[in-house]
């Protein structure tokens, strides 16, 4: 039993200085005698990489020509105890790293890195977004009055919205880009 899970996207970043103090804060978690879902303790605990640590996990590492950490991928589909495994090496991963997943009801989230810590952070969907970037036809330049707009389409890194100029027929679609996440609260 357990709960399935696939990665959808990644922006995951750490300097190979850090890797062998993350490695030590890992290792550090699996001494206290807690078992972790899926994980041997015995391996990580001889593990002489992060690599090698991530592995025991079901978690892999892309490293760089100079040996930096440039993206981390799930290679199973069974969830574990990620959470309490990127907590431990999440001061060592560059501010604003993100891991994304999908669990096998649909549900998305993030495993946001901060710079300190890593909490899981869940998506608001807002079906009723109205933003138009231009507000015109890129044709004739008629005003948003003489614009259809049609429904929202999202894909993994943007989302678009179709239009018809109601004055010269020209048919359009706009391209909305994430850019960045802000804390109002």
């Amino acid at each position: 039993m357990g709960y399935c899970m696939t990665q959808k996207n990644v922006d995951f970043v750490m300097s190979k200085e850090k890797l062998p103090e993350a490695l030590k804060s890992v290792q550090a978690l699996v001494k206290g005698g807690h078992e972790y879902k899926w994980v041997n303790p015995e391996l990580i605990l001889k593990a002489e990489t992060l690599e090698e640590a991530l592995s025991e996990w079901s978690w892999g590492l892309q490293l760089d020509d100079e040996g930096n950490v440039e993206s981390i991928r799930f290679e199973e589909e069974k969830s574990g105890d990620e959470l309490e495994l990127f907590k431990a090496i999440a001061p060592f991963v560059e501010l604003n790293s993100y891991i994304e997943m999908m669990g096998e009801d649909g549900e998305l989230w993030r495993y946001q890195f901060d710079g300190k810590t890593c909490f899981e952070h869940y998506p608001k969907i807002d079906w009723d977004i109205k933003q138009k970037c231009f507000n015109h036809c890129p044709n004739c330049n008629a005003p948003e009055t003489d614009i259809e707009w049609g429904c929202y389409n999202w894909s993994e890194k943007h989302a678009h919205q179709n239009a018809i100029c109601q004055k010269c027929g020209c048919e359009f679609r706009e391209v909305y880009e994430y850019s960045q996440t802000e804390i109002v609260k």
